[in-house]
């Protein structure tokens, strides 16, 4: 336990001098570690750049309500929408490499971005942990439609991936707008504290869009989510995210490995703030 104890620390050390990792939160980690040690539960990481992938917590911890939970928020560096790729990739890489030191038994990129990015990269660096990703609710959107097209919101970095364009090539082009919004993040991210008072501004920058044929509307960033009923005000429209999907696919995941607690609660949620 001793030798554990002592490896995981230098691990912790090196890898919080990498990320800039505060003490206090270097030393919550380290505290999650030693917990893993004595729990059941499963630990399970979720990393967006800021505060969007919540609306993914909220969704996986609903259907998982007994797990440990760890949100990592880079908001030093949100959004992720402008980053290069190699600056994604380099960054959330390092950030899983700091859970699944400390033992997360799952990984959720709670970021429409990044999961376009890196995640097939970072499933073959830490194959043993079982990573999910959040991606545009493309499918259910134009299946459904009944008359018009679906309007897909995303950032600039995820519209030009090789991930989402595939994603696009299964259906019919013809059905489907696409339009990458540069600052709708970084608006939502700054107004946290008070999202209605920026509803004008979004207005503002989504209005240009409205045409009577969009009938869905497919929030392509988890930060467009914490203003779902904003966006379906101004499109009178049906409203579809990835969220649910990624909590199924995870809790499918953690069921075939047999890491889904048996009854009791975990220990909630630890933030943690880059």
């Amino acid at each position: 336990m001793r030798v554990e104890i002592l490896l995981m620390t230098l691990c912790l050390t090196f890898v919080a001098h990498y990320l800039n990792l505060s003490f206090i939160e270097h030393c919550a980690l380290s505290i999650a570690h030693l917990n893993r040690i004595y729990t059941i539960m499963a630990i399970i990481g979720v990393i967006d750049s800021g505060v969007g992938g919540v609306s993914t917590l909220s969704a996986v911890s609903s259907l998982l309500p007994s797990e440990n939970y760890i949100y990592v928020a880079d908001r030093s560096h949100c959004p992720y929408g402008g980053r290069s790729d190699s600056f994604i990739i380099e960054r959330v890489g390092g950030i899983c490499e700091m859970l699944v030191g400390i033992g997360a038994d799952a990984v959720a990129l709670a970021c429409n971005t990044a999961t376009n990015v890196c995640i097939d990269i970072l499933r073959e660096r830490f194959s043993r942990t079982l990573i999910v990703g959040v991606e545009p609710a493309i499918k259910p959107a134009v299946e459904e439609l009944t008359f018009g097209k679906a309007l897909v919101l995303l950032t600039p970095a995820a519209a030009v991936q090789s991930k989402f364009l595939s994603l696009l090539e299964a259906f019919d082009r013809d059905r489907i707008i696409v339009s990458p919004q540069p600052s709708l993040a970084a608006l939502i991210e700054n107004n946290i504290g008070d999202l209605k008072k920026i509803g004008g501004e979004v207005e503002r920058l989504l209005s240009p869009l409205i045409t009577p044929e969009i009938e869905s509307v497919v929030l392509g960033c988890t930060h467009y989510c914490l203003i779902r009923d904003k966006i379906a005000d101004i499109f009178a429209a049906k409203i579809y995210d990835g969220n649910v999907g990624a909590a199924i696919r995870l809790y499918s995941l953690l069921k075939q490995k047999k890491l889904i607690s048996r009854g009791g609660r975990g220990e909630g949620v630890r933030f943690v703030r880059l």
